[in-house]
């Protein structure tokens, strides 16, 4: 019965994670919607260019604001709550700013706004309530997930959406109704599924505006929003992209295999999308576990370098009955080992965290490597081009794969919304300007000139400035690997202490040590599960 209701429950964690996803696949769909219907909405309204574009300006003000105040007070109120709330919301006010009149423009603003603030909410607690429910393995699957929904849901379905609806001569309306009308499914089932046990207690503490500036004592934490910001400069920056692209296919045709400008543009997508839909699950799956050969601990003192048998074989570097014969063995049966686990190869290790922050770094440098060559050889040889393009999303997999993973496993349990908020916060606000500050870089290295050869070359000297923002990127997070394993333990102290205290408040004091002294230990023992087990 006990074994029935676990799997039960485990059913329920897989449900509410596959709605939480399809919560953040929909709305992404209507924030690249509104994008892809933008000459349908001008007409409707009959406004100018320029009055689009307080549409974009208006909702990431108040994004960034939302962001804000999420960072601060976020805790004040419980996650389930908080997010159903927004989620009402969110359908609410975009099932409202499609249904008013052509004389309504200002109030389709404010409509898209308010909802986009809304927006933000679930975006911030769509993570933080999956890192309520899963640890481990489990949970990078998870946020995994979540971010290939939100890529391809951008990249390919909104785009290809909103064509069809522009080609079909259907009205601006059904290019964004379908979103908040199927959300409808998702939150009728998270309101019976989503337990109000996992809201936070913090703010029953009083520990709201505590928990969100302690955070930046956490140095993990803060190099982690230091790295994610840098490489959203160079992510903004390839705005000039195009540009830069059109240019060279304008000066070298040839070099172009013939295609047209449309069809190289498409290519380079499909290519770097692909790159990120692939690498996602092999960089997870590389940082968690390797199939590899078995270790024969006996063997150990054959290995010469007191140094490398001490990091190969931990415990059994000193073994005495060292028989002769081989080290590794050959696993017939392809067992797994883990270098994050620490079994296997690895086994008498600690679980070796520092495996994420290290494939998230090296994804960086792949992908600043690889974007500097395709800037390079661009005018050259297209078809050169292609394979780095492809790895150049292998490489920016690893953080949309593990970057939200590392900020949830050394962060406390209490500060989680205060820091996704602060880390998608900073981010904003730090690449904002970037566009801006490319532009103005080229400009000054075309100086006067009108020449396509010189348009070009400014260009490419940008694009390849603009890398330097992913290659610090990178660095900073080579930097995290020093302090991760630390921050880690820490996180999980503090929350082994405060579901200790929870446990002992719901005990009696008198008369029952010995259950209060139980209560401590299972909340201890449960805040190790990541490093007791290899899987849940």
């Amino acid at each position: 019965m006990e074994n029935g209701s676990k799997s039960h429950s485990a059913i329920n964690k897989i449900v509410v994670v596959i709605l939480l996803t399809s919560v953040l696949f929909l709305t992404a769909i209507d924030s690249y919607g509104i994008d892809g219907v933008v000459p349908l909405v001008q007409s409707h309204f009959n406004i100018s260019g320029a009055e689009v574009a307080v549409i974009r300006t208006s909702t990431s003000a108040v994004n960034t604001a939302t962001l804000g105040v999420m960072w601060i007070a976020g805790e004040a109120v419980g996650r389930r709550s908080l997010y159903i709330l927004s989620l009402i919301t969110w359908i609410a006010l975009t099932l409202l700013s499609i249904s008013i009149g052509s004389k309504s423009f200002l109030l389709f603003v404010i409509l898209r706004s308010l909802g986009a603030a809304a927006s933000a909410v679930l975006g911030v607690l769509s993570p933080v309530l999956a890192a309520d429910l899963f640890r481990g393995r489990s949970l990078g699957i998870a946020l995994m997930a979540m971010s290939a929904c939100e890529i391809v849901s951008g990249a390919t379905i909104a785009v290809i959406y909103s064509s069809l609806i522009i080609s079909s001569g259907l009205p601006w309306q059904a290019g964004l109704l379908p979103a908040p009308v199927l959300s409808l499914i998702p939150l009728t089932a998270l309101v019976c599924l989503l337990k109000r046990a996992h809201s936070n207690k913090a703010h029953r503490d009083g520990n709201v505006f505590a928990d969100a500036f302690k955070i930046f004592s956490i140095k993990s934490f803060c190099l982690t929003t230091l790295s994610f910001s840098l490489q959203s400069c160079h992510i903004k920056a390839l705005f000039w992209l195009p540009s830069m692209i059109l240019s060279a296919w304008t000066l070298a045709p040839e070099a172009f295999m013939g295609l047209s400008y449309p069809s190289v543009t498409a290519l380079n997508s499909v290519l770097i999308l692909a790159g990120n839909v692939i690498g996602m699950p092999i960089m997870l799956s590389f940082a968690q576990t390797l199939l590899a050969y078995t270790f024969n601990a006996a063997s150990t003192r054959r290995i010469g370098c007191p140094w490398a048998r001490r990091r190969l074989c931990g415990p059994f570097a000193d073994h005495s009955e060292a028989p002769v014969g081989a080290i590794f063995l050959i696993v017939l049966h392809n067992k797994h080992i883990s270098w994050y686990h620490g079994t296997g190869l690895f086994s008498g290790r600690a679980p070796f965290r520092k495996a994420y922050p290290i494939v998230v770094a090296a994804g960086g440098f792949v992908n600043a490597a690889t974007f500097a060559f395709d800037a390079l050889m661009m005018k050259r040889s297209f078809a050169a081009c292609l394979l780095p393009n492809f790895m150049a999303g292998m490489g920016s997999s690893a953080e949309a794969s593990l970057g939200k993973l590392t900020l949830m496993m050394v962060l406390p349990t209490s500060s989680r919304t205060a820091g996704m908020s602060l880390f998608f916060l900073s981010a904003g606000i730090v690449s904002t300007p970037s566009a801006h500050i490319i532009g103005f870089i080229t400009d000054m290295f075309r100086g006067s000139s009108t020449l396509e050869e010189d348009r070009f070359a400014a260009y490419q000297k940008s694009m390849l400035f603009s890398n330097l923002f992913m290659i610090a990127g990178a660095i900073v997070t080579s930097v995290v690997v020093f302090f991760f394993e630390d921050d880690c333990k820490r996180a999980e102290e503090e929350d082994a202490l405060k579901e200790g205290d929870e446990a002992d408040e719901k005990t009696n004091l008198i008369g029952q040590p010995r259950s209060r002294a139980e209560s401590l230990m299972h909340g201890v023992i449960r805040s190790r599960v990541p490093t007791l087990e290899i899987d849940e």
